[in-house]
């Protein structure tokens, strides 16, 4: 009975979070267009999405008695639970080969590539110093009183 309330709360969250990504990309699909972040959301979420209710269906499979356990040709009994779990994880093998060739369109590599006189050249310099800034509590801080002190209003 467990199992069915945190399913629920699991789901209730993960629909809340995708409905906030939803309407984060909405007000800023202008902005985010160079960036192409469509292609990359419906990947990475439903990855995330599809491989919890295939968890969920795998667990109702196993339940019902269609899923059961064996015994090894060492006499170990295996559960029907070790038997489900196996198969979510063969599942999860066989999905991220195809998701690998969609990440691979949707995280183009040639970005990176270009050389200092086409693109920009990373440093390791750079990257801490953008990691720092991105996790300093002051800027944080910062942002959000000035996000709610003016808040941006639309155009009518």
């Amino acid at each position: 009975m467990g199992y069915l309330y945190i399913t629920l709360i699991y789901n209730f969250s993960i629909s809340l979070a995708l409905y906030a990504l939803f309407m984060f990309y909405t007000a800023t699909h202008d902005l985010l267009r160079p960036y192409k972040p469509l292609l990359k959301f419906v990947i990475v979420k439903s990855v995330i999405f599809l491989s919890f209710w295939q968890g969920v269906i795998l667990a109702i499979l196993e339940k019902a008695g269609v899923i059961s356990g064996f015994t090894g040709m060492d006499n170990n009994k295996v559960g029907p639970g070790t038997v489900s779990a196996g198969y979510q994880n063969f599942l999860i093998c066989i999905e991220m080969f195809f998701a690998s060739i969609a990440l691979r369109f949707a995280f183009p590599y040639d970005i990176y590539t270009q050389g200092p006189s086409g693109g920009t050249s990373v440093s390791l310099h750079s990257i801490s110093s953008s990691l720092k800034e991105t996790i300093n509590p002051r800027d944080i801080m910062r942002d959000a009183i000035h996000n709610f002190r003016y808040p941006r209003t639309e155009p009518n």
